[in-house]
């Protein structure tokens, strides 16, 4: 999350200041040196709005900050919101990849923005306050249409809510209702847990703007101002990603899981003793073989679940490590059998 002030007009002034190393420390009996603390300060380009001094020319290391402090009061005010959202903030959130998100830091970067880290949803905050819309939610939709890849991103004002999702849909983006009010989420099973009830998927380049009117009220605008893409959600949903219990573009997790094992046994029948997954996203799909093929399914490999994720580890030896860990052989079931092992991917 970040909260931050925007602002329609750039400032009118630009300072650059070097620092330059002093060759000779002043003697005890000498005039203080024009700089302190073993620089000195050059004033290298100004454009007006107030006058620090003439271009090269040095003073003592107070002087030029009070005189920038002074600058940066008149720049201040001459500083405009179209929008006074900077009296609530934004808070933003995505799932997913901007392509093109390092050169658009970089540009932002070279037009004087300073990143406060290295989220690439820094980026979209940035191109939301250079926006020139008078709006808060015409301001996202104009940052969102300079950003490339796969997304779904909330924004929430202290008036709106905004969901959008990217003009593929290749990230998933729900919309649901709780106690009369919008909620937005990647996957239906986050709705089961608070007990909202679903009403649609995001389309594929949409958003929607939830705004509190003044009577309490809350209305709902949907609006596509990305050109009509087919959608391509991405397959590692329905193979990794989303959680067995939730429901993407209208098709139940665990069901199309199992049913992938139901496919791999009528294209890859072997004989086999039995039908082991390597849990937990494999477990699914090997029920599904089983059930086709006639093998019986069972647990040749047990999970320690206080163990966390070790594919996202950096060296294959940390790897190695946490799946010793995290998976054991059940030696009663496996030694001497022939198995047919189902995992949902190779990593």
């Amino acid at each position: 999350m970040y909260g931050w002030r925007m602002c329609t007009q750039p400032p009118r002034a630009r300072i650059s200041i070097r620092a330059r190393p002093r060759r000779h420390a002043p003697s005890s009996d000498s005039p203080q040196h024009p700089a302190e603390h073993g620089c000195i300060l050059l004033v290298e380009r100004l454009l007006r709005v107030g006058k620090v001094g003439a271009t090269g020319e040095t003073g003592t290391l107070d002087d030029l900050t009070t005189s920038l402090f002074a600058l940066a009061e008149k720049v201040q005010q001459e500083i405009v919101t179209a929008e006074k959202i900077a009296e609530g903030g934004i808070a933003i959130a995505h799932n997913g990849n901007f392509t093109n998100g390092l050169s658009m830091r970089r540009k932002l970067i070279s037009d004087g923005a300073i990143c406060q880290s290295t989220s690439d949803t820094e980026v979209v905050l940035h191109l939301i306050a250079r926006s020139r819309a008078k709006t808060s939610s015409d301001r996202f939709i104009d940052a969102i249409g300079q950003m490339e890849g796969g997304y779904s991103m909330i924004a929430m004002t202290r008036t709106k809510l905004i969901a959008a999702r990217d003009p593929t849909g290749i990230r998933p983006l729900v919309m649901g209702e709780l106690d009369g009010k919008p909620i937005f989420c990647s996957e239906t099973c986050a709705l089961d847990i608070i007990g909202a009830k679903f009403i649609r998927d995001v389309e594929n380049g949409e958003v929607v703007i939830c705004e509190v009117q003044p009577d309490g009220s809350i209305s709902i605008d949907s609006r596509k101002p990305a050109l009509k893409q087919p959608e391509r959600l991405c397959l590692f949903e329905y193979v990794y990603f989303a959680r067995p219990d939730s429901i993407v573009g209208g098709r139940n997790v665990y069901q199309t899981r199992k049913n992938m094992g139901f496919n791999l046994a009528r294209e890859a029948p072997v004989e086999a003793d039995v039908v082991v997954p390597v849990p937990d996203g494999g477990t699914p799909a090997a029920i599904g073989y089983a059930q086709e093929s006639g093998i019986p399914f069972e647990l040749g490999i047990i999970r320690n679940h206080y163990v966390g994720r070790t594919f996202i580890e950096p060296t294959q030896q940390i790897r190695a490590f946490g799946v010793k860990l995290k998976h054991s052989a059940n030696k009663a079931v496996i030694a001497g059998a022939r198995v047919v092992l189902i995992d949902d991917s190779i990593v």
